[in-house]
């Protein structure tokens, strides 16, 4: 299906795995949250508000981690493995267990969550993995522009104006976004 599971579509095993998580993120206890909410994105990959609070988790245990630790862990030069031969949901399960819970910003597994997703028509989740590069990496205007097409893309002209709004903060004469017409 193209849409999004929501927590009312989660099996109850499943459910309760989730609602624990939830809460443990709520106590801030990261580490537990995440290994519970990977297990049902797993399970459940459409579930996109389960992968949302995972990358939230996920990103709050990576600030606390650099605040602690100089430098931190760098996966810059992490390289990929070649997705062709893999369905998309298990490549994309690969992402979460080998880049994102170190590196929830992670530019180059984002991009590839991107392609990943619309590759299987989750054009949310699309949207979500080129937000999350947004987030970790604001001065990214090439990527805020891919996110304000693919917003378009999607006949989402309002995310895209809030998008080119963005791109013009960072960089006041960029021509793209004063000329579009989502603005």
């Amino acid at each position: 299906s193209l849409h999004s599971m929501t927590e009312a579509d989660l099996p109850p095993q499943q459910k309760n795995l989730w609602l624990k998580g939830v809460s443990a993120c709520q106590l801030k206890n990261f580490d537990y949250a995440i290994s519970l909410i990977i297990s049902v994105v797993k399970q459940s990959p459409e579930f996109l508000e389960g992968r949302k609070l995972l990358r939230r988790a996920e990103a709050e245990k990576f600030k606390g981690q650099k605040k602690s630790m100089f430098g931190g862990v760098s996966l810059g030069g992490f390289k990929l493995g070649g997705g062709g031969k893999k369905d998309p949901w298990e490549a994309i399960a690969d992402l979460e267990d080998d880049v994102f819970q170190k590196d929830p910003y992670n530019a180059n597994a984002n991009q590839q969550l991107y392609d990943l997703a619309l590759r299987l028509g989750q054009n949310d989740l699309a949207a979500f993995a080129l937000e999350t590069i947004r987030e970790g990496h604001p001065a990214n205007t090439k990527n805020m522009h891919a996110l304000a097409h693919h917003y378009m893309a999607y006949e989402q002209p309002e995310l895209a104006s809030d998008v080119y709004r963005g791109i013009l903060k960072v960089d006041a004469t960029d021509m793209d976004a004063n000329r579009s017409p989502a603005r």
